[in-house]
């Protein structure tokens, strides 16, 4: 018993119609929401990906997560914990106007409680 396919469904109707309606109606409504979350949540991870920064960069304009672990580094702490909260504001500032971004071009159906079964 396999379960049930969406490319099973267009095979017996025979429809490359069938199969976008499924697609459009059902799979991408919920998906939709899960899988933006989970790319928001991986690109939010590697904000900071301090190995292809070091390699990246240009001489003598080190980006933050550089400039993190060089200022840690020469134990200077509060300019390095001052850095780093401006960094976390930085990043809930991108993701807040990424998930407004989202929310307000996303329809109206797709978004989560619309129907009623989840939080309002």
């Amino acid at each position: 018993s396999r379960g049930f396919q969406t490319s099973d469904m267009s095979r017996v109707y025979n429809s490359t119609t069938t199969f976008r309606v499924i697609n459009k109606r059902i799979t991408g409504p919920m998906l939709a929401v899960p899988l933006f979350s989970a790319w928001l949540l991986a690109t939010t991870h590697i904000m900071f990906e301090l190995p292809m920064s070091e390699l990246l960069y240009p001489a003598g304009h080190p980006p933050l997560p550089v400039a993190l672990v060089s200022y840690t580094n020469n134990f200077d702490f509060s300019l390095g914990s001052a850095l780093e909260l401006e960094a976390v504001a930085l990043v809930l500032v991108v993701v807040a106007a990424l998930r407004w971004l989202f929310n307000r071009f996303i329809p109206a159906g797709w978004r989560r409680g619309a129907m009623g079964g989840g939080a309002q």
